[in-house]
């Protein structure tokens, strides 16, 4: 019994490092990109880290940020609702005169990866930039 506890706890350490060696770079990256911990990293939401990186580009910048809601706040901004966008599921195929694309509704990881976002605008060859 001794045995085979101590067969298992082997091999649990054996895949605990090879996963390590996998994700281990990925998270000092992302550590040192939004300046929080390796632990936080590797426990935090795609949400949590892409705010810690806004804040701390904000805090680069020498803007303000605005506080996180108070519990108190947030309850009462559940209380008022809106109704959303009509979201219509997407067809296939190639589509001609797209007026417009909303890329703030969606995920925060999606405007990150597609750098769409107004802060991030390259203003060089735009003719008609507007702040």
């Amino acid at each position: 019994s001794m045995k085979k506890l101590a067969q298992y706890s082997m091999e649990d350490a054996r895949a605990t490092y090879e996963l390590g060696k996998e994700f281990f770079p990925m998270e000092a990256e992302l550590a040192k990109l939004i300046g929080q911990s390796v632990w936080d990293v590797s426990r935090s939401s795609t949400g949590n880290l892409v705010e810690w990186y806004l804040l701390r580009v904000a805090y680069a910048r020498n803007e303000l940020a605005p506080n996180k809601p108070d519990e108190e706040e947030y309850k009462r901004r559940l209380r008022t609702t809106y109704l959303g966008g009509y979201v219509k599921e997407p067809e296939k195929g190639l589509w001609e005169n797209i007026i417009y694309l909303d890329f703030r509704s969606l995920y925060p990881s999606i405007i990150v990866i597609h750098n769409v976002s107004p802060d991030t605008l390259e203003k060089e060859g735009c003719k008609n930039y507007d702040v």
